[in-house]
């Protein structure tokens, strides 16, 4: 085999070993349901997907979006560092651009360009579950966000949600889940 066999075997075993997930988004999906305030109360997220969260804690998610039921929409993170009492909040805004079906959208930063697969794979009137992915040249990026309307969500109910992520394959790397202090922070 020469170099050029030899590097195009190596870019095709890791698109096998690197692959986001696509997973099934929820039936009934809509805007409408998702725009509003959320709480993080957890995460499972790689070192790359965490960049931003990475001193966060006190998370919240804001949607808008001027359609109801299915199109693009707003997304703006915000959080407290270190600390619930820290009177400065590190915000940032993204954009969704509606994707194949409703609940999938590609999630960007502007001004970058590159954006992330952004999925809503479970969502009902108290909690929301987000999954994020993107390849890079030698890794994959992921984040799975457990949400709230309120600060918490009953135990039981969470580990049903970590669970359901779990099954669906979005936590390839076994990453362990982290809870987000939400406590004192609103």
């Amino acid at each position: 085999m020469n170099t050029p066999q030899v590097l195009v075997a190596l870019l095709v075993a890791a698109c096998c070993v690197y692959a986001c997930v696509h997973p099934p988004l929820p039936p009934d999906y809509t805007n409408e349901q998702y725009i509003g305030v959320w709480y993080e109360i957890g995460r499972i997220q790689t070192p790359g997907g965490a960049e931003f969260q990475k001193d966060c804690i006190c998370t919240k998610t804001t949607i808008t979006s001027d359609y109801p039921v299915w199109g693009d929409a707003e997304v703006t993170y915000e959080c407290r560092n270190y600390s619930p009492d820290n009177p400065n909040i590190t915000s940032i805004d993204g954009i969704l651009i509606a994707g194949e079906v409703p609940g999938n959208f590609n999630q960007r930063f502007p001004p970058l360009i590159r954006g992330v697969d952004y999925n809503i794979i479970w969502i009902d009137q108290d909690t929301v579950m987000e999954y994020d992915c993107r390849l890079t040249a030698t890794s994959e990026e992921y984040c799975v966000h457990f949400m709230s309307r309120t600060i918490t969500i009953e135990p039981a109910k969470l580990q049903t949600m970590i669970d359901y992520a779990e099954g669906l394959g979005l936590n390839p790397l076994g990453i362990p889940y982290l809870s987000v202090q939400q406590e004192g922070c609103w």
